[in-house]
């Protein structure tokens, strides 16, 4: 690995760190600096400003999540009660790990507001939309004729959604009984 590649790793490794713990809005480009052992200048030659670093670790991070996602698609014997409680499982293994990031982009994705350090809200709605997207293409092959029409299983996808990253959120340790209990409702 070249000397630069060194470095941007380090930066990557610092922000995520940094942005894990503080969230986007309150973190500091001096914190993912003195973490990367390097000067604030630098991080500017590898990435344009914190916006930039945080899409990048964010789009990272989120291709593990689609990856997971499309493989539970691939599986065609994969029933659609499975397939959504995998997507599920999926967003909570993501929110449990990046839980402050994870808020910022809900809170940006609903409000459509920018976060007074900057960054474009439609960037961070795409990520809730695919999710609440995937879990809706899930839903319309259920055996309940409203979850298959786009009104109510748009909320319920919507739901679902909100639902998994709340718990997630609030209850990190307690990952099988969330998941437990998100399959639950779908078996109403």
């Amino acid at each position: 690995m070249a000397a630069s590649d060194d470095v941007a790793a380090a930066i990557l490794r610092a922000a995520d760190q940094v942005f894990c713990e503080s969230g986007f809005e309150r973190a500091e480009m001096r914190a993912i600096a003195l973490r990367a052992d390097i000067a604030v200048g630098t991080i500017y030659n590898y990435f344009p400003n914190k916006w930039g670093l945080f899409t990048r670790i964010l789009f990272d991070k989120w291709d593990k999540v689609e990856q997971q996602v499309r493989a539970l698609g691939a599986d065609a014997g994969l029933d659609w009660r499975a397939r959504v409680a995998g997507i599920l499982e999926a967003q909570m293994g993501y929110v449990a790990e990046n839980a402050p990031i994870w808020t910022e982009i809900e809170a940006m994705a609903t409000s459509g507001r920018r976060l007074t350090a900057g960054g474009d809200p439609a960037v961070l709605r795409q990520v809730i939309d695919w999710l609440i997207g995937e879990v809706a293409a899930a839903l319309a092959r259920s055996d309940r004729e409203d979850w298959r029409q786009p009104p109510a299983r748009d909320r319920f996808a919507l739901t679902l959604v909100a639902a998994a990253g709340a718990l997630a959120r609030r209850r990190p340790r307690e990952a099988e009984d969330n998941l437990a209990f998100l399959r639950s409702l779908l078996a109403a």
